[in-house]
């Protein structure tokens, strides 16, 4: 099974960032396949594979994480991974209390790692992925000067009082993403 723990996000905030991600001042910024409304999630950690038999120990595991308070965050602009050269994905930016953010993504990196779960090489980056290059593209700095040019506005803010694990069943047209279990 393909697992992920995410921070679910408000049906507002979602019709928002697909507002902002389709404007028509960025037309010329094409070639991106937009990630599906009801897939917007802020990433916590990706797991990757994980046998069936597995699930029950990681979710007993995950229930031992605590929040440290209600999360007050916001959409704190748009950007993109990597920072140079050919984009790979087009992200928002996830602003407010990200301190206690990142306390949770460590938090649930000590527990994971305890049942054999490689931590993550980079440092923790909260965003929202909005898009990624059509297969075999490379999108170049054409799209972060159309993004520097016409920025959004002031994005929502929200309070996520907990995270969930989700499968991916990755299809044809489009990942589905299914939820296991809620933490918080």
């Amino acid at each position: 099974m393909r697992l992920f723990l995410a921070i679910e996000l408000p049906d507002e905030v979602r019709r928002w960032l697909v507002d902002h991600r389709d404007r028509k001042e960025w037309f010329g910024f094409e070639g991106f396949r937009g990630t599906r409304p009801e897939n917007l999630h802020a990433t916590v950690k990706f797991l990757g594979e994980v046998a069936e038999q597995r699930v029950p120990d990681v979710v007993a595991a995950l229930r031992d994480v605590t929040l440290p308070g209600p999360l007050d965050l916001s959409i704190d602009g748009f950007t993109f991974f990597p920072p140079r050269g050919p984009i790979r994905v087009f992200a928002a930016r996830i602003g407010g209390t990200v301190d206690a953010l990142k306390q949770l993504h460590a938090r649930v990196e000590d527990v994971l790692e305890l049942l054999g779960f490689a931590r993550e090489g980079r440092p923790y980056s909260p965003h929202v992925t909005l898009g990624r290059p059509d297969s075999g593209r490379r999108i170049l700095g054409v799209a972060r000067q159309l993004v520097a040019k016409h920025p959004p506005s002031a994005g929502p803010t929200f309070v996520a009082d907990g995270f969930t694990l989700f499968q991916s069943h990755l299809r044809p047209d489009g990942p589905e993403y299914i939820p296991l279990a809620r933490f918080g």
